[in-house]
Protein backbone atom coordinates (compact mmCIF):
# COMPACT_ATOMS: atom_id res chain seq x y z
CA UNK A 1 0.00 0.00 0.00
CA UNK A 2 1.22 3.49 -0.84
CA UNK A 3 2.18 5.71 2.07
CA UNK A 4 -0.41 8.50 1.63
CA UNK A 5 1.71 11.06 3.43
CA UNK A 6 4.80 10.78 1.24
CA UNK A 7 6.08 14.23 0.28
CA UNK A 8 9.63 15.06 -0.78
CA UNK A 9 11.08 18.39 -1.87
CA UNK A 10 14.19 18.90 -3.98
CA UNK A 11 15.90 22.22 -4.54
CA UNK A 12 18.35 22.31 -7.42
CA UNK A 13 20.43 24.96 -9.11
CA UNK A 14 18.99 26.36 -12.31
CA UNK A 15 21.36 24.65 -14.70
CA UNK A 16 20.99 21.88 -17.25
CA UNK A 17 23.58 19.78 -15.39
CA UNK A 18 21.13 19.37 -12.49
CA UNK A 19 18.32 17.86 -14.54
CA UNK A 20 19.52 14.26 -14.95
CA UNK A 21 20.62 13.92 -11.34
CA UNK A 22 17.29 14.98 -9.82
CA UNK A 23 15.23 13.01 -12.36
CA UNK A 24 17.21 9.85 -11.57
CA UNK A 25 16.78 10.41 -7.81
CA UNK A 26 13.02 10.83 -8.15
CA UNK A 27 12.68 7.74 -10.36
CA UNK A 28 14.61 5.70 -7.78
CA UNK A 29 12.28 6.90 -5.01
CA UNK A 30 9.25 5.95 -7.09
CA UNK A 31 10.64 2.48 -7.85
CA UNK A 32 11.12 1.89 -4.12
CA UNK A 33 7.41 2.62 -3.61
CA UNK A 34 6.49 -0.08 -6.18
CA UNK A 35 3.72 2.01 -7.75
CA UNK A 36 1.34 0.89 -10.51
CA UNK A 37 1.06 3.57 -13.19
CA UNK A 38 0.99 2.58 -16.85
CA UNK A 39 4.40 3.24 -18.48
CA UNK A 40 5.39 5.06 -15.28
CA UNK A 41 9.13 5.35 -15.79
CA UNK A 42 8.87 6.63 -19.35
CA UNK A 43 5.99 9.05 -18.77
CA UNK A 44 7.28 10.52 -15.53
CA UNK A 45 10.84 10.87 -16.79
CA UNK A 46 9.70 12.58 -20.01
CA UNK A 47 7.44 15.02 -18.17
CA UNK A 48 10.00 15.84 -15.46
CA UNK A 49 12.74 16.50 -18.00
CA UNK A 50 10.47 18.84 -19.96
CA UNK A 51 9.24 20.69 -16.86
CA UNK A 52 12.72 21.18 -15.41
CA UNK A 53 14.24 22.12 -18.78
CA UNK A 54 11.52 24.77 -19.21
CA UNK A 55 12.27 26.11 -15.72
CA UNK A 56 16.00 26.28 -16.47
CA UNK A 57 15.56 27.90 -19.89
CA UNK A 58 12.71 30.30 -19.21
CA UNK A 59 12.67 30.79 -15.44
CA UNK A 60 16.34 30.90 -14.61
CA UNK A 61 17.63 32.58 -17.75
CA UNK A 62 20.64 31.61 -19.75
CA UNK A 63 23.22 33.34 -17.53
CA UNK A 64 21.72 33.02 -14.06
CA UNK A 65 23.21 29.92 -12.45
CA UNK A 66 22.35 31.26 -8.98
CA UNK A 67 18.64 30.66 -9.58
CA UNK A 68 17.03 27.74 -7.84
CA UNK A 69 14.26 25.41 -8.88
CA UNK A 70 11.92 23.76 -6.37
CA UNK A 71 10.58 20.33 -7.19
CA UNK A 72 7.91 18.70 -5.04
CA UNK A 73 6.99 15.04 -5.26
CA UNK A 74 3.80 13.92 -3.55
CA UNK A 75 2.39 10.41 -3.48
CA UNK A 76 -1.22 9.92 -2.46
CA UNK A 77 -3.45 6.87 -2.68
CA UNK A 78 -4.96 8.03 -5.98
CA UNK A 79 -2.03 9.69 -7.75
CA UNK A 80 1.51 11.03 -7.86
CA UNK A 81 1.93 14.77 -8.29
CA UNK A 82 5.11 16.54 -9.29
CA UNK A 83 5.48 20.31 -9.27
CA UNK A 84 8.32 22.43 -10.59
CA UNK A 85 8.65 26.08 -9.59
CA UNK A 86 11.30 28.52 -10.77
CA UNK A 87 12.15 32.07 -9.73
CA UNK A 88 11.21 33.61 -13.06
CA UNK A 89 8.32 35.90 -13.90
CA UNK A 90 6.31 33.05 -15.42
CA UNK A 91 4.24 33.15 -18.59
CA UNK A 92 0.64 33.75 -19.61
CA UNK A 93 -0.46 30.14 -19.65
CA UNK A 94 -4.13 31.09 -19.89
CA UNK A 95 -3.47 32.33 -23.44
CA UNK A 96 -2.05 28.95 -24.54
CA UNK A 97 -4.30 26.25 -25.90
CA UNK A 98 -2.28 23.13 -25.22
CA UNK A 99 -4.81 20.97 -27.04
CA UNK A 100 -4.46 22.69 -30.42
CA UNK A 101 -0.85 23.93 -30.33
CA UNK A 102 1.15 21.93 -32.90
CA UNK A 103 3.62 19.56 -31.27
CA UNK A 104 6.28 20.70 -33.74
CA UNK A 105 5.81 24.40 -33.00
CA UNK A 106 9.01 26.28 -32.21
CA UNK A 107 7.72 27.49 -28.83
CA UNK A 108 5.47 25.58 -26.45
CA UNK A 109 6.39 22.10 -27.69
CA UNK A 110 7.43 20.99 -24.20
CA UNK A 111 4.11 22.06 -22.72
CA UNK A 112 2.21 20.08 -25.35
CA UNK A 113 4.29 16.99 -24.56
CA UNK A 114 3.67 17.46 -20.83
CA UNK A 115 -0.05 17.95 -21.37
CA UNK A 116 -0.39 14.85 -23.57
CA UNK A 117 1.73 12.64 -21.27
CA UNK A 118 0.49 13.54 -17.78
CA UNK A 119 -3.05 12.76 -16.63
CA UNK A 120 -3.64 16.34 -15.46
CA UNK A 121 -1.71 19.62 -15.55
CA UNK A 122 -2.07 22.84 -13.52
CA UNK A 123 -0.28 26.19 -13.34
CA UNK A 124 -0.15 28.81 -10.61
CA UNK A 125 -1.56 32.25 -11.47
CA UNK A 126 1.69 33.85 -12.65
CA UNK A 127 2.87 30.79 -14.58
CA UNK A 128 6.18 30.06 -12.85
CA UNK A 129 4.94 26.82 -11.28
CA UNK A 130 3.58 23.77 -13.06
CA UNK A 131 2.07 20.75 -11.37
CA UNK A 132 1.27 17.44 -13.06
CA UNK A 133 -0.62 14.39 -11.88
CA UNK A 134 -0.22 10.70 -12.72
CA UNK A 135 -3.14 8.55 -11.61
CA UNK A 136 -2.83 4.99 -10.38
CA UNK A 137 -4.37 2.22 -12.47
Amino acid sequence: MVNPAFIKQFIIEGSTESISRVVENILLLLKEENLQIEDMDFRIELVMREMIANAVEHGCGKNNDSSQIKINLEIKEEYISISVEDQGEGFEWKKRDLETLPIFAENGRGLVIINKTADRIEFNDCGNKIKVYFEFN
